[in-house]
C-alpha cells in the first residue's frame, strides 16, 4: 500500500536509547508520529521482538524489561501502527535468497516479509541489505537521505485531513511521551 513505511529496529531502538543524543531526536520524531498517525509505521513482529531484546540487553544503558514492555506493547496496542507477520513460505523465499544472495538471514526475513505485505520503504540504518529494485531504504540519520527522501515521504502525508483524530492522538501522544522518560529506579536483575 502506498505511503507505509516500515521500520526497522534500529530507529526504534534509537528512540529509546540515550547514549546517541542526535539519532534520538530523529528516531523519536519518526516513532511519534507514527503512533500519531501523521505517517503510515510498520513494524513486523521480528521487529518487536528485536526491539525488546536490544532494549534490555545490548544497548549500553539497558531499559528494564518493565519499561521495554510497555514499549512494546505501545507499538502492538496501537491502531496507527500495523503490524504485520512472516510465514512458512516467507522462510522458504527468505533462506533461497539468503543462501544465493549471501544476505543476512534476518535482513532478508525483513525484506521478504514487506514484499509480501506490500511495503516497499523502510527507514533504517542498515542500507546496504534493502536497498533494492523493490524497495527504498532511506537511513533518517543521514543528514543526505533525511533531506530529500524523508523529507519528500512526510511531504506527501502533511496534507492529510487529521483534526478529526486530533483529540484523541495528543492523549495518546501524552501518554506515550510519558513512557519514553527516563525513570530513576534501581536497576532490575536480568
Amino acid at each position: 500500500m502506498s505511503g507505509e513505511v516500515f521500520v526497522d529496529t534500529n530507529v526504534l531502538v534509537y528512540a529509546f536509547d540515550d547514549s546517541e543524543k542526535t539519532k534520538r531526536t530523529v528516531a523519536k520524531r519518526i516513532v511519534l508520529d507514527a503512533t500519531t498517525g501523521k505517517i503510515k509505521g510498520v513494524v513486523s513482529n521480528q521487529i518487536l521482538g528485536e526491539l525488546f531484546s536490544v532494549l534490555t540487553q545490548k544497548i549500553s544503558v539497558p531499559v528494564y524489561p518493565s519499561d521495554a514492555h510497555t514499549i512494546v506493547a505501545g507499538i502492538i496496542d496501537s491502531a496507527n501502527w500495523k503490524k504485520v507477520n512472516y510465514t512458512e513460505k516467507t522462510v522458504r523465499k527468505t533462506t533461497e535468497k539468503s543462501s544465493l544472495e549471501g544476505l543476512p538471514f534476518w535482513n532478508a526475513l525483513i525484506a521478504e516479509t514487506m514484499l509480501e505485505n506490500k511495503v516497499y520503504t523502510i527507514l533504517t540504518e542498515n542500507t546496504k541489505h534493502f536497498q533494492s529494485e523493490h524497495i527504498k531504504a532511506i537511513n533518517p540519520f543521514r543528514q543526505s537521505d533525511r533531506n530529500r527522501d524523508i523529507t519528500e515521504f512526510f511531504g506527501v502525508l502533511k496534507d492529510s485531513d487529521w483534526k478529526g483524530k486530533e483529540k484523541r492522538m495528543v492523549e495518546f501522544r501524552k501518554s506515550f511521551e510519558e513512557r519514553l522518560k527516563p525513570r530513576n529506579r534501581p536497576q532490575e536483575p536480568f
